[in-house]
């Protein structure tokens, strides 16, 4: 019987081999290495913050966030909550505010400079009327519930309650007496009488200058000087006075548009806006 013999050299060939397979598979079993995930934090921008302010004893307050030159937040005006959203550029921005409540837009524009926003409001109901306000960023969240007010009391009292804006500014009423005569015997006089509506709740009202006469006389008076102040809200299509000692209101019908005010009160009396 013939004996086979193993050369050592084929040995050594196939060990070499063998241990290229096991390198080999070892490789292919390492894991790939993990994707890591970046997470992107979003910058705080320059309006981030809260803002405060008074305004004719009326507190405003904002609160906003910035992120990519988009300014977002809220805007308190007198007890009225306005969404608000603007354009950024870096320490100016322009925007909107939107009053949910009765569906207005008011374009406003700012500029901050350190810790003071400049704020000016366009409010159309008011002719487009421009209002600037100076608002001072806070450390802490202040909205109209605890924003800083005047100790007058009608800011500490009806500040919170509804005014409708269409009322804002000062109104003129002219009263024109005529004595119905022809000729001789016709007399007549105009009074203006002053109504003024301010944001902060406080309204005040007085008579102005009065002219007339007739063929024989001529009349004219530059008014008395005295100021009457209550404070004032709206309640659907009433207006409320009220007495600032004793809390007494009284509620009148109106109609208002941008330049006519109309109070249907003992006499239906129609206000001419002055501004």
């Amino acid at each position: 019987m013939k004996t086979t013999t193993i050369q050592p050299f084929f040995l050594c060939i196939v060990f070499l081999f063998l241990s290229a397979c096991n390198e080999t598979n070892s490789q292919n079993k390492k894991s790939k290495p993990l994707t890591q995930t970046k997470k992107t934090m979003a910058a705080s921008g320059l309006f981030t913050g809260n803002y405060a302010a008074s305004y004719e004893n009326a507190a405003i307050s904002a609160e906003m966030t910035e992120n990519q030159n988009v300014v977002r937040g809220f805007f308190y005006m007198d007890g009225v909550k306005n969404e608000m959203i603007a354009i950024s550029d870096r320490n100016t921005m322009k925007g909107k505010l939107k009053d949910k409540s009765k569906n207005i837009h008011y374009d406003f524009s700012a500029v901050l400079k350190d810790s003071v926003l400049h704020f000016s409001i366009t409010f159309p109901e008011l002719n487009n009327q421009v209002i600037a306000l100076i608002l001072t960023k806070q450390s802490s969240l202040t909205t109209i519930e605890n924003a800083p007010i005047s100790n007058s009391k009608p800011s500490a009292t009806i500040n919170s309650k509804t005014k409708d804006r269409r009322l804002i500014g000062t109104w003129r009423y002219t009263e024109v007496l005529s004595s119905g005569g022809y000729g001789s015997n016709y007399t007549s006089l105009a009074t203006d009488y002053f109504i003024q509506f301010k944001p902060n709740g406080e309204c005040l009202s007085w008579t102005g200058s009065s002219a007339g006469g007739s063929s024989d006389a001529t009349i004219e008076s530059r008014g008395t000087g005295n100021v009457t102040k209550e404070g004032w809200y709206t309640e659907g299509k009433n207006v409320i006075f009220y007495d600032l000692n004793t809390n007494e209101e009284t509620s009148i019908p109106f109609l208002a548009d941008e330049n006519r005010f109309l109070l249907k009160g003992g006499s239906t009396k129609i206000y001419q806006r002055v501004n």
